[in-house]
């Protein structure tokens, strides 16, 4: 069986398909699994592939303008005009050589979809094929995005009860609908072990990240934990932000009272980071919130991203797990409060939630195997 997978490199779409990868791999050893950069100029003209590149960017340094593209881009002649558009660039010869030379046996989309799936029925056609299935794998977890939804979908597979109610919303039958988790890279962060509880005689280790793009309010949150007296061990991930991680590093030489800092950027230990944490410190991305739950790490989140990750925070909270935290002074009054009741710490840890999360990967591998055999 050949299974493509069809993503982009921004956000956390890479994640999604490393994961869907890992669980296909390792429960179906005989599937050849491909990822593929659908939003690449391999797939686009080099101009509308170029206009992709601006989303880490633009949720770094203009997160309401990316709002505002979000909501307007919601509304169906928009989503239909965007689509045309993006069918007219697409580039069909690579898409026919897909089809001809590697035709797969279902299509898993875990990226809103901007006219390529348009275009797949015709391009099947001219390669003498009929068109594979179609699974979607949406990862926003409370408000869906148009983009996600397309008629070419065999089936629409979901994580969250939100996400569910708002596709059922859109007019996706229910037959075609299934919630089944949230795709996480299990096999780093899913382990046996439980971890270590915080003990009242440590330094509380507070881990800090604000997402790949190192958005959020990163800045303002670690400076007030600075300034706050707080003894804590506090590590903070920038990702890719340099000048995030430039205003951070002086606060690793000895400007923060009590706090014993380390500012990274982009790095590729942020497993052993969690499991080595008592508290994380994030924006209300889906991918690292899940992966912390997985990790039985409770979560202060202190930003969303406008649009997708509205209504995370509040999920999360919902669920026992985190606590919304709006402010910086909301975030060191609520670190204050956690570091003196440790017992209430531990207590958002959720150990059923987190078997849950890790076999999600597992749920999803398994429903497109089973889509991919019924087409067939």
């Amino acid at each position: 069986m050949k299974i493509h997978i069809w993503t982009g490199s921004m956000g956390g779409h890479v994640r999604i398909a490393q994961a869907l990868t890992h669980a296909l791999n390792t429960r179906y050893p005989a599937a050849v699994v491909h990822t593929i950069d659908i939003y690449s100029a391999a797939y686009l003209s080099r101009w509308f592939a170029g206009t992709t590149n601006v989303y880490d960017r633009m949720v770094a340094r203009a997160p309401r303008l990316w709002g505002t593209t979000y909501h307007l881009t919601r509304q169906r002649p928009v989503m239909w005009l965007v689509r045309q558009v993006g069918a007219r660039f697409t580039r069909r010869a690579a898409l026919h050589r897909l089809m001809d030379d590697d035709a797969p046996d279902v299509i898993v989309n875990v990226i809103s979809d901007l006219g390529q799936l348009k275009v797949l029925p015709r391009v099947a056609r001219a390669a003498g094929r009929a068109a594979p299935p179609v699974v979607t794998v949406i990862s926003d977890l409370v408000n869906i995005h148009r983009g996600w939804l397309v008629p070419q979908a065999a089936l629409v597979v979901v994580p969250t009860e939100p996400a569910y109610a708002a596709c059922r919303a859109y007019g996706v039958p229910a037959e075609r609908l299934r919630r089944l988790g949230y795709p996480i890279r299990s096999h780093l962060f899913c382990h046996a072990d439980k971890p270590p509880a915080p003990t009242p005689n440590e330094a509380l280790r507070v881990l800090a990240m604000g997402g790949s793009s190192g958005s959020g309010r990163l800045v303002d949150d670690v400076r007030g934990l600075a300034a706050s007296g707080l003894r804590l061990d506090l590590t903070v991930v920038c990702g890719k932000n340099a000048a995030v991680q430039h205003k951070l590093e002086p606060l690793a030489m000895g400007g923060a009272g009590r706090c014993d800092v380390r500012v990274l950027g982009y790095t590729d230990r942020i497993p052993d980071l969690m499991r080595a944490a008592d508290l994380l410190l994030t924006k209300a991305g889906p991918s690292t919130m899940f992966e912390a739950v997985a990790c039985q790490l409770p979560s202060l989140v202190t930003a969303h991203l406008p649009g997708q990750e509205s209504g995370n925070a509040a999920y999360f909270a919902r669920l026992g797990v985190a606590l919304e935290a709006p402010t910086p002074a909301d975030v060191v009054r609520l670190v204050r409060q956690l570091d003196a009741d440790r017992p209430r710490l531990a207590a958002m840890r959720n150990p059923e939630l987190a078997r849950q999360t890790c076999a999600g990967a597992g749920q999803i591998a398994e429903a497109i195997v089973e889509t991919a055999a019924h087409a067939g």
